[in-house]
């Protein structure tokens, strides 16, 4: 009789740790937008436990937001910038051109569709990062070209 007492006692006490465990947090109310004025890409999402990264898919959401610091408030992402001001990673997309958000706090991930964006091969980011300096395809394609003209001159 004992045993069968325990026994319910310990089934209570799974029932209710499944029923009362807390729920996976995950952002959500994802949202980006392209500022008219300026091109900048802005993520805004809600219910925001830690800190968000951003990538272009689920697994590869590994980048800090330039502005993580100023834009997440009481649980708000608002206007989180992909890039510092100047820099070309702050303009410049996903390839396929969907933001994905991961909140270092816990759970799933969300992710927005940039409307109005192309899919297409980036530059990587350390190439487009530094305001002035030119991105390794145009270089190569000048460099090719430049020994084109040459060649056709001579």
């Amino acid at each position: 009789m004992r045993t069968l007492k325990l026994g319910a006692f310990l089934a209570g006490l799974v029932v209710s740790g499944c029923v009362l465990a807390p729920r996976a947090h995950a952002v959500d109310g994802c949202k980006v937008k392209v500022d008219q004025k300026t091109g900048v890409i802005q993520f805004t999402g809600k219910n925001v436990l830690g800190v968000l990264r951003w990538g272009d898919s689920a697994n590869f959401a590994t980048n800090a937001f330039a502005n993580n610091a100023t834009c997440v408030k009481s649980g708000k992402a608002t206007r989180c910038e992909l890039g510092l001001p100047g820099t070309a990673d702050r303009i410049t997309p996903p390839e396929l051109c969907t933001l994905f958000v991961r909140d270092i706090g816990g759970g799933p991930s969300c992710s927005a569709f940039i409307k109005g964006c192309t899919p297409g091969v980036r530059p990587s980011s350390a190439a487009a990062s530094a305001p002035g300096t030119a991105k390794a395809g145009v270089v190569a394609f000048c460099s090719a070209t430049a020994g084109m003209a040459t060649k056709l001159t001579s």
